[in-house]
């Protein structure tokens, strides 16, 4: 099958290695169908800048669906066509992987039945990203989003936002947009964005309060001027160092400090006492198993809608998966949208 390869070094590569096949039970094979690019991880992947130790070459991509082709004896949560997440090929002798879900096959596995069944969680916690979409609330090109979406909820849900709060996000990339959109869903009062111009219609129909273009010094200045002490929730989308120093007065007294992003995570630093008072640091992350169910209905009453995210105009195959990078890079799409097979 096909697989694109990561060196950190230069753009993803196709190349073939052999089809995954059941090695355990409760393992299900899956047919790829689309993955999208995130700006945030893969870039850092391909670069060789992920923060994190990765084992080179790499097979790419984590935000895959697949349908069910191949079930293992024990499986009762799947069944064959059904839609899963974040699918990815497994290791080979050659080459690690990166999430592996830019492959035309790949395994999840049925984690439900194997807690269950009195597994120890070592043996399923890496698959408890692998959850059912249920057919007819999303399409298949969309439903990519959906891991974006629950790592954003969870994210928010743990920070503790909720009805009233009120919230700076840096940041218009996916998980920007995506931070935004879910603490709308959770009820804060307020909600700014700050990024870039041609973000700003994408941002604006997620419902935000205010946006503010990151270029725009003035703006920022002003900004921070006349909201000293009044945001509970200040959050960095992207992870980088100093750009949201002008922004530390507006910390509420026990407000929280958030990082989100990965960009400068080994050297990232806050300047306490740009703050006027004392808030606290968020550093908890997210955890996806609690959030896809509440993304699940979200969708089913249509307050989640992809088309701020995706554009299904332009499609790339897995042949074309540098060129679909290459895309999101240059800031043409917020995410790209490789069909894998079909």
């Amino acid at each position: 099958m096909k697989v694109a390869i990561v060196d950190g070094k230069k753009s993803p590569v196709i190349s073939n290695v052999p089809e995954p096949k059941i090695q355990s039970p409760y393992d299900v094979i899956c047919e790829n169908i689309y993955c999208a690019t995130c700006t945030g991880t893969d870039l850092h992947l391909i670069r060789g800048t992920f923060p994190h130790p990765i084992i080179y070459p790499s097979i790419l991509g984590h935000e895959g669906v697949g349908r069910v082709i191949e079930v293992g004896s024990k499986v009762r949560a799947f069944k064959i066509g059904d839609l899963i997440t974040r699918v990815g090929a497994p290791e080979t002798e050659e080459l690690s992987v990166c999430w592996g879900g830019i492959s035309e096959f790949g395994v999840a596995r049925d984690h439900f039945t194997m807690r269950m069944d009195g597994l120890p969680e070592s043996e399923y916690s890496a698959y408890k990203v692998n959850w059912h979409v249920p057919d007819g609330i999303i399409s298949e090109i969309d439903a990519t989003m959906i891991i974006t979406w629950r790592e954003n909820l969870s994210y928010v849900m743990r920070l503790g936002i909720s009805a009233g709060s009120r919230v700076l996000i840096s940041g218009s990339g996916a998980s920007g947009l995506g931070l935004a959109r879910m603490a709308v869903l959770q009820g804060a009062g307020y909600v700014c964005l700050v990024g870039g111009k041609a973000r700003k219609k994408n941002a604006e129909s997620l419902g935000i309060s205010e946006y503010l273009d990151y270029r725009d010094q003035d703006a920022l200045d002003s900004y921070a001027n006349d909201n000293e002490g009044t945001l509970d929730f200040i959050i960095d989308a992207n992870g980088i160092n100093g750009c949201l120093n002008v922004f530390m007065p507006c910390i509420r007294r026990g407000g929280t400090f958030a990082c989100y992003g990965k960009d400068d995570w080994l050297n990232y630093a806050i300047p306490p006492f740009f703050g006027k008072t004392s808030f606290n640091f968020y550093n908890n992350g997210y955890d996806v198993y609690e959030a896809h169910i509440p993304v699940l209905d979200y969708i089913r009453s249509g307050k989640l809608d992809a088309k701020a995210w995706i554009d299904d105009d332009q499609i790339f195959t897995i042949d074309q998966t540098s060129e679909a990078y290459s895309h999101v890079e240059e800031k043409k799409a917020v995410k790209s949208i490789i069909k894998i097979k079909g």
